[in-house]
């Protein structure tokens, strides 16, 4: 059961006014996707909160957690960071917002060849990056794609019906990464799920999961521990499953009803541990059996992206507004937190 804890010292990173929808830590950095805002980076070993602004903002945009920058990742054999953009006018122009940059951001290239879209605007095109290995996979409207020389490769989906379901979070069995997961906001109002045992060869949709909610609205968030064990948040609690998404149970869930867990990280060195953004940032070292929440410094706030520095004990978590983020961005900030 969730039980609340004392009040830890948090410490505002200063990128503020703004809707930050992921964070990732890349090489000593903490990158924030900062919707229509760009994309900023922050340099953990220094002293001081100065962050850099990597560029793609646009204000035409709507304020908005799916619009802008949404998502990015490394790969760390080739050092290229990619970034993924849902922008509606690039999109009607046949345009997919996907670059990358091979000196850390300084430069950027399109890098969206071979990337199906459709000709729709609001359309979400790009909505998670994830590098394994050396492949990088970018999860799109039902779609997974992953790069193939200087091109994208279909390897998922293809059917346009479902167009209106995009991959929300991509992810792999660090210690062996020939599985992988993938989880998704379905337009039909019920989650999907998908396998690969071939290293994002080919995937495999699991719709029929026993015990994962029906009429969710869709999966926010995945993340393995091993090929069998995989942790995925929905709306209003986080279930598990131990036998590659056969079935599923939860094991934390929250009162308010509506109320997402939009995001999770596993300790690998302790597979019992998670973190996880909901009401608050939650912290369990036994597999949700039991759990902590760990309140923010805002009551009108929610945790939402999130980044862990598992070595260090440090959480980097965003914040968005209850209410609609357009009407109340302003105290929208990052925090640093030990746990």
């Amino acid at each position: 059961m969730p039980t609340s804890s004392s009040a830890p010292t948090w410490q505002d990173l200063s990128l503020q006014n703004k809707l930050v929808v992921n964070l990732e830590i890349i090489e000593n950095y903490l990158y924030a996707c900062a919707a229509r805002d760009g994309l900023y980076r922050l340099n953990l070993n220094s002293t001081k909160a100065e962050w850099e602004y990597l560029g793609f903002a646009d204000t035409s945009l709507p304020l908005a957690t799916n619009a802008g920058v949404m998502t990015v990742c490394y790969n760390s054999f080739t050092k290229e960071i990619f970034v993924g953009i849902n922008n509606p006018v690039s999109i009607s122009l046949g345009q997919v917002g996907l670059f990358k940059s091979a000196d850390m951001g300084k430069n950027w290239e399109q890098a969206d060849e071979g990337i199906h879209f459709l000709n729709i605007k609001q359309t979400s095109i790009v909505k998670s990056l994830k590098c394994v290995g050396q492949q990088v996979f970018a999860g799109t409207n039902y779609s997974i794609y992953k790069r193939d020389g200087n091109t994208w490769k279909r390897v998922s989906g293809d059917n346009d019906l479902r167009s209106f379901a995009p991959i929300s979070s991509i992810c792999a069995d660090i210690r062996n990464p020939t599985y992988m997961v993938a989880g998704g906001e379905s337009g039909f109002f019920t989650p999907f799920f998908l396998t690969s045992s071939d290293s994002g060869q080919t995937w495999i949709e699991t719709n029929s999961a026993t015990g994962m909610p029906a009429f969710d609205q869709g999966i926010w968030d995945v993340a393995m521990v091993n090929q069998k064990t995989i942790y995925a948040c929905m709306l209003q609690m986080i279930v598990k499953s131990e036998d590659t998404g056969r079935t599923w149970r939860p094991v934390y869930q929250m009162n308010m009803r509506f109320e997402p867990v939009w995001k999770i990280g596993i300790n690998l060195a302790n597979p019992e541990e998670f973190l996880a953004t909901g009401i608050s940032l939650v912290h369990s070292k036994d597999g949700g059996a039991t759990s902590e929440s760990i309140p923010i410094p805002m009551d009108t706030h929610r945790p939402f992206a999130l980044a862990i520095d598992w070595s260090n004990r440090t959480a980097y978590v965003s914040t968005i507004s209850l209410s609609n983020p357009k009407s109340n961005v302003d105290f929208n900030s990052i925090y640093s937190v030990k746990f």
